[in-house]
């Protein structure tokens, strides 16, 4: 859930409809957080979705609500690519290894812009784990 700082009384409303809105959150190693791209279960996106979010939040909408390959590319060529680009020498983006995160046009951005994407390994649990991130602090 995603509240606006101060928020002293948080509340969760749920409804009897079956929605869906995916998050895609983005960090750098030095501490950089890319703009939020939030995907909503709809066919349209209706301009009132897109009101009053986060500064420099993309949206966009898929029939699943969740990061099909039409999502993922606008992500990659509006988020993660631009701010790439601006960097000098070798960059690594770390990814999940969903097939929707590959086609032709992200490989060759990619390799233009000496990208290495790196793909973690199926139902990796890595940075899920309480116990694992204690392990690594030490």
């Amino acid at each position: 859930m995603i509240f606006k700082r101060g928020v002293r009384y948080p509340e969760r409303i749920i409804n009897s409809t079956k929605s869906s809105t995916s998050l895609m959150f983005a960090g750098t190693a030095s501490g950089t957080v890319l703009p939020l791209y939030v995907v909503y279960k709809a066919e349209n996106l209706w301009s009132t979705w897109t009101e009053g979010g986060p500064k420099g939040c993309r949206f966009n909408r898929s029939k699943s609500g969740w990061f099909d390959h039409i999502c993922f590319n606008d992500w990659f060529h509006t988020v993660a690519l631009p701010y790439c680009s601006r960097l000098e020498g070798k960059k690594v983006l770390i990814g999940d290894n969903l097939s929707s995160h590959f086609n032709y046009d992200i490989l060759k951005a990619c390799e233009l812009n000496n990208i290495a994407f790196i793909c973690l390994p199926a139902k990796q649990r890595i940075f899920s784990s309480r116990s694992t991130w204690h392990s690594l602090d030490r």
